[in-house]
């Protein structure tokens, strides 16, 4: 997987995300973690906007069995994004970031996954929307949370310079 998704994912990487990341810290004074917390919240709320229909529906028609199941997968899918966001926070900055290499399989998932919404719609148009813009915030936290804080800026010491003639 990785021999074939790695070209795609270092071309998103190098060509909109981290120029993105580089400009929203120059421009706006925004860090990497916040900006990708931002998306995960979207997407958080992308997701209860997309399951809410069917949850209510099957209350509606006192569907026990459904109505347990819709909750448990509106459940696992609300601690997986709140757990992701609190990964995101965990990153130090000026370190490494591990969320490039070990976030791979995550964000070729979900782009799979919104390929496969975008050509295939399933259901009524709101929860196709909403589906399609819990994967694009989702895709977008991945991808922002993953990108290099740039190396921190360090005053000029004294002495260094050359002296003033």
């Amino acid at each position: 997987m990785r021999r074939l998704f790695a070209p795609l994912d270092d071309a998103l990487f190098d060509r909109l995300f981290q120029p993105l990341t580089g400009a929203l810290r120059e421009r706006y004074g925004l860090r990497r973690d916040g900006v990708a917390g931002f998306f995960a919240t979207a997407a958080t709320i992308c997701w209860v906007l997309a399951r809410l229909p069917g949850l209510s529906a099957a209350i509606d028609a006192h569907d026990t069995l459904g109505t347990v199941a819709r909750s448990v997968i509106l459940l696992l899918g609300l601690g997986a994004l709140v757990s992701f966001r609190m990964m995101v926070r965990r990153v130090r900055a000026g370190a490494a970031n591990p969320l490039r290499w070990t976030m791979l399989p995550h964000r070729a998932i979900v782009l799979l996954l919104l390929a496969t919404r975008l050509i295939q719609p399933s259901g009524p148009l709101v929860r196709d929307l909403a589906d399609v813009a819990m994967l694009l915030f989702a895709a977008a936290a991945l991808y922002l949370s993953a990108c290099a804080d740039p190396p921190p800026v360090r005053p000029a010491r004294r002495g260094l310079l050359p002296a003033e003639s």
